[in-house]
């Protein structure tokens, strides 16, 4: 009985050894495949533009209420929104930063942090309503570079398309989103006034890359991480997923520049 029992102990310990070993090479074989992943083209274009969107915030006066009796002294702007911001260019010590218009709008101050935290005051150099465009400059600082334009003439239909920005605001700065181009040409009505006349069309790019707020002025890059768009809108209704829209990069560079110079287009 006591040998039959020792054999017994022997060969739930023996089990146990088999297990844990197994367990060890199954752990030390995921750890090594770890260790040797390869960086895929989505992962080398991320990498390669993530350090260059930036989050943008919108900073003006708290409004007071009119009819208070004790108007209170004017406080420092505080952010009024948020957005984001494609760095596309170093010059003379600057880096310049390209966005929407909407994310500025109304701005007393605006402030871009960079993906490492970094905070700069931005100096708005133009701005345009109609393209829903907006240049920024701020001091180089810690950038190193920039994303560079694509040919959005070039782009066609199902090849793949990257979102960076800061949906919901600075805490999700660095947010990457992956869908395909979705159609190009697109024409969508634009209605500023409110009342339900479209103010303008815009000629945009359709994605199914995720849109959300905080991403308007953000990257839509392709797997060779150049700029084909910068995220602008998207259609919120109800039963509609799917369907963001982002400005070709041709217009932005060209758009871009007329700001640079003129502050206006």
């Amino acid at each position: 009985m006591e040998l039959n029992f020792r054999t017994m102990m022997l060969n739930v310990i023996m089990s146990v050894v088999m297990i844990l070993g197994l367990l060890s090479a199954t752990v030390t074989n995921d750890t090594a495949q770890a260790q040797t992943t390869e960086m895929n083209p989505t992962m080398e274009a991320i990498a390669s533009a993530k350090p260059y969107v930036v989050s943008v915030v919108n900073l003006q006066q708290a409004q007071q209420n009119i009819f208070a009796q004790n108007q209170m002294e004017p406080s420092d702007p505080v952010p009024a929104g948020t957005g984001s911001g494609v760095v596309y260019k170093l010059e003379n010590d600057y880096a310049y930063i390209v966005t929407n218009h909407h994310v500025i709008e109304g701005a007393q101050e605006v402030t871009v942090t960079s993906e490492a935290g970094d905070t700069y005051d931005a100096e708005v150099l133009g701005s345009d309503i109609w393209t829903d465009l907006a240049v920024l400059r701020v001091e180089a600082g810690n950038f190193d570079g920039y994303i560079e334009f694509a040919n959005s003439d070039d782009l066609v239909v199902g090849e793949t398309a990257i979102a960076i920005g800061s949906p919901l605001g600075e805490v999700f700065s660095g947010s990457v989103a992956k869908g395909i181009v979705s159609g190009l040409d697109r024409t969508v009505p634009v209605n500023l006034s409110g009342y339900g006349t479209p103010d303008w069309e815009a000629n945009v790019i359709q994605t199914d890359a995720a849109i959300n707020p905080g991403n308007s002025g953000g990257a839509l890059i392709n797997e060779n991480g150049e700029l084909i768009g910068i995220n602008s809108m998207k259609i919120s209704i109800p039963n509609v997923e799917g369907m963001g829209f982002a400005i070709p990069s041709n217009e932005v560079e060209k758009i871009a520049e007329q700001l640079e110079e003129h502050g206006e287009v």
